[in-house]
């Protein structure tokens, strides 16, 4: 739905729709046990810190946890091929749970002579 403070050309530019495909690949179970994150990253299961976050003293108990910062939360879709694009495809969130502001970015990646090239394909940034 376009926001009423933003002009309909303007609009058409920049939303784009979540291909269905990536709906599709992120409603299949999948494991991640051969991930390698970089350091610093770790893996938090998703329930237990929306538990912890809906509690102020359980949110400032994990802040305590992680020594002193608070987290920004990152979640990334399966990658999927979308026909809009027609090349692989994947949504970053983006969440800093200390203001609220976040993003998501959907980006496509191809193969090249180096290795993957990722390539933002469209942003909508949430305050």
């Amino acid at each position: 739905m376009r926001p009423a403070d933003v002009p309909e050309e303007v609009w058409a530019q920049a939303f784009r729709p979540v291909p269905d495909e990536l709906r599709v690949a992120n409603s299949q179970p999948y494991d991640l046990d051969g991930v390698v994150l970089p350091a610093g990253v770790h893996f938090y299961p998703r329930g237990t810190f929306e538990k912890e976050y809906a509690s102020d003293e359980r949110f400032k108990e994990l802040v305590k946890r992680l020594g002193g910062i608070e987290p920004l939360v990152l979640s990334v879709s399966r990658p999927a091929t979308a026909a809009i694009y027609g090349k692989p495809v994947v949504i970053l969130h983006v969440q800093a749970t200390w203001s609220g502001c976040g993003g998501v970015d959907l980006y496509s990646a191809e193969q090249g002579p180096k290795g993957w090239i990722l390539k933002l394909e469209n942003v909508l940034v949430v305050w």
